[in-house]
């Protein structure tokens, strides 16, 4: 059996509607004919309430096990939607008990107000439930065309990536956001307490008389100010509330102690995006760029801890100010009053939506130009020495210029749309304020029980009905820039990285260390293959060497044999284990690599040669072992003659160094890992002739007794390899050992007599 969530929730609609009706009818025609002593009809209202209540209740606990044994379609939705219907009728029952306390207490004008109010919020809950009925499908499927609609999907989803790194974890921080939640709870009502006082200072300071005009017998209250009666002790409750209370003690209690909230999440998010950074891909991170990187390791700052602190301490505050005076003012002053100042919330509601689209998409346009931006000048900044090598300082200062002027134009459109939204929000504001304050005015010159403190109050209730909008409009703006920041954040924490372990996955046990590739094909992109179909094996201990010309596909079999790529099809084993199946930090750990371009951190030779062994072993490592990794690979003089020896600084990227010495320095990490199995990509490309020659003997003692696997540019330094393959094309041409391949005359034979030509044997092969 199928039941759909719409057809439950039109016959919920049509339950509730009925008997809300019914009610609401009756109270609105006996209402103007009660008095405080009519108890009876009120109690079996506020019964049918309650009863309606107790039912929605009931939906609310047996839906989630109706929907799977009924099977109900959408039964998330459904549930969300009764919890709506649930609280409006708890807020309407809420209202009920108010007014049964008031005919309890005798005062029949606060229990008119109160009748007022819960038909009010009665009316607009079965109007919204009768425009869901009649048009809600129109409505939903009008929404969902409006730009903001997909705005709101958007940020929901976003906040909901998010939201698990803004729940504080540490228990001091913890403990700091309950306090600071807590003198918020407490600043509400003391600020509704202040205004109330405000109102009774005025008054203590005032009284009216009735004098009669005989010209026209119109009778005019005059108000007069009686500074006898003037309540000081009042003044000084006040004085002690303002300093206690919003900007006061509390507010900068809440500031300090949110520091730590801050501190916590801030600290987290930032660990969680440089971690889904790290285990990025080798791909993504191509595509990404140093200043994309960046960027979004930037833009996962405070930023977010700052704008979540002002939702929770002075947003979500306000709006419950809000509501607490909109209920203040309904109880307290007349309709019409009330009436006005609820149309203008609604309308600059309605304002803010509206406007909301068009600044969205300038703030959008501004924060990825400015992201634009960023990237450009830090690519240009880390290869300045290219910049400088083709005398380009004009040519990237004219283009950080020109994008700096682009986004200044972007920045402008934007603060001209915040502008302008500002000046209508106005508009409405001043326009509904002045009609109240009008209003407001002429009663309590007129015939009415409001005071001179009444009007004073209804300017503090004004700035806490709109001062929620203030502030929306200020974490509008400042939202939209995090937004931004936030959305690459959260796409960062839902982008699962390409290269992944299997579930479970074993380490992998090196024996031998022999390797082997079955039919492995692979390409970058799909429209051009760079391996196809190659298959070769490298014996236990023994010494295979790659040659061919210019992308034949020598390093990307490197980079399959570390797992930086995922083969297109095909297996690559080591000792009969599949790479794709044992954890990566196991396979990379028996790997030792010198890679063609070798990259040092810019940090002291001692711990750039240090970094080769696992993190858990890099405190035991002695000097003499650093000392003797670096004369194994013929470093060791060279460092002794900079100034601070081993403790000397190599630069960024070790840019201080020579090439032949930065690769000496790779190839002195490698001899301290000791690892099983070796790869060398070009790693005597940068030497001179000289030390070449010198480190040939140590690279043999290195691969002696291990697995190893070499990339030649030069051929002389691989014809001790126990079999050399020759790759063009993607595919193995030919294989075999130096004299073998010699005696084919093929195209490894070519390449060797091309060499033989030149005298210095330096021309760049692969």
């Amino acid at each position: 059996m199928h039941f759909q969530a719409a057809k439950v929730k039109s016959n919920v609609s049509k339950f509730i509607v009925g008997v809300t009706s019914i009610v609401s009818l009756f109270e609105f025609f006996l209402l103007p004919h009660s008095t405080v002593n009519s108890i009876d009809f009120t109690l079996i209202s506020s019964h049918i309430q309650l009863f309606l209540t107790l039912t929605l209740a009931l939906k609310v606990f047996s839906v989630p096990f109706l929907s799977e044994i009924l099977e109900i379609e959408n039964g998330k939705n459904l549930i969300s939607w009764i919890l709506r219907l649930f609280l409006v009728q708890n807020i309407v029952l809420f209202y009920k008990f108010l007014q049964i306390l008031s005919i309890i207490e005798g005062d029949q004008s606060t229990y008119f107000s109160y009748c007022y109010v819960t038909l009010l919020v009665r009316y607009v809950s079965v109007g919204i439930l009768l425009l869901n009925e009649l048009y809600g499908q129109r409505l939903v499927e009008a929404y969902q065309k409006l730009e903001i609609a997909k705005s709101i999907a958007h940020t929901r989803k976003v906040i909901s990536l998010l939201k698990p790194y803004f729940i504080p974890k540490s228990y001091e921080a913890r403990v700091s956001a309950g306090v600071c939640i807590l003198l918020v709870l407490i600043d509400l009502p003391v600020d509704l307490f202040q205004q109330i006082l405000n109102k009774k200072i005025m008054d203590s300071m005032t009284f009216s008389s009735s004098m009669t005009n005989n010209s026209d017998s119109h009778t005019q209250a005059k108000i007069e100010l009686n500074m006898a009666n003037f309540r000081w002790e009042l003044l000084l409750l006040t004085a002690l509330l303002d300093v206690t209370s919003c900007y006061g003690i509390t507010h900068n209690i809440r500031t300090y102690l949110w520091r730590n909230v801050e501190s916590d999440s801030a600290g987290r998010i930032q660990v969680e995006i440089y971690t889904r950074l790290q285990h990025q891909s080798v791909r993504w991170h191509l595509e990404q760029g140093t200043g994309g990187r960046l960027t979004k390791l930037q833009s996962s700052s405070s930023d977010f801890t700052y704008f979540m602190k002002n939702i929770l301490l002075s947003v979500i505050p306000q709006w419950l100010k809000l509501y607490v005076s909109i209920t203040h003012l309904a109880i307290r002053y007349p309709w019409n009053i009330t009436c006005i100042v609820i149309l203008t919330t609604a309308f600059l509601v309605v304002a803010k939506f509206l406007l909301s689209t068009w600044r969205s998409k300038l703030e959008k346009m501004d924060k990825e130009d400015s992201k634009a931006k960023m990237k450009k000048s830090v690519d240009a900044l880390l290869n300045y020495e290219t910049v400088k090598y083709f005398c380009k300082e004009r040519y990237e200062i004219h283009r950080f210029k020109e994008a700096f002027e682009e986004t200044t134009q972007l920045k402008f459109n934007s603060k001209f749309a915040s502008t302008m939204s500002w000046f209508l929000e106005n508009v409405v504001r001043t326009v509904g304020q002045t009609a109240a304050k009008m209003w407001c005015y002429w009663m309590v010159l007129g015939d009415s029980e409001l005071t001179l403190g009444d009007f004073v109050m209804l300017e503090a209730f004004f700035w806490s009905t709109y001062a929620p909008f203030d502030s929306m409009s200020w974490m509008y703006e400042w939202g939209q820039k995090v937004a931004v920041d936030a959305a690459d954040v959260a796409e960062l924490l839902e982008l699962a990285p390409e290269i992944v372990d299997v579930p479970n996955a074993p380490n992998l046990e090196v024996t031998d260390g022999e390797i082997r590739f079955e039919n492995v094909s692979f390409s970058y992109v799909p429209e051009r293959e760079v391996l196809s179909e190659v298959t070769f094996r490298v014996e236990a201990g023994k010494t295979m060497a790659l040659v061919g010309p210019t992308g034949s596909g020598k390093s990307t079999v490197m980079k399959l044999i570390f797992r930086l790529y995922n083969s297109s099809s095909g297996r690559i084993l080591i000792d009969n284990q599949d790479v794709t199946k044992v954890t990566q930090a196991s396979l990379r750990g028996t790997i030792g690599v010198v890679p063609q371009d070798c990259v040092l951190f810019d940090d002291t030779i001692t711990n750039n040669i240090k970094y080769g062994k696992p993190t858990d072993e890099m405190e035991q490592i002695t000097e003499y072992d650093v000392q003797h990794a670096a004369k194994c690979a013929c470093i060791h003089e060279a460092i002794l003659e900079f100034p601070d020896k081993y403790d000397s600084k190599v630069g960024e990227r070790g840019l201080k160094l020579s090439g032949g010495e930065k690769q000496r320095i790779a190839i002195a990490r490698t001899v301290l890992k000791n690892p099983p199995i070796l790869i060398l990509d070009e790693a005597t490309s940068a030497l001179d002739t000289k030390t070449e020659r010198k480190i040939q003997s140590v690279i043999k003692n290195i691969c002696k007794n291990r697995t190893s696997l070499i990339v030649a540019h030069r051929l002389s330094t691989i014809t001790h390899a126990d079999e050399i393959v020759v790759l063009k094309g993607g595919r193995i041409v030919e294989s075999g050992s130096h004299e073998t391949l010699l005696a084919k005359g093929g195209e490894y034979a070519s390449m060797w007599l091309e060499q033989l030509e030149k005298k210095d044997h330096s021309t760049t092969i692969g």
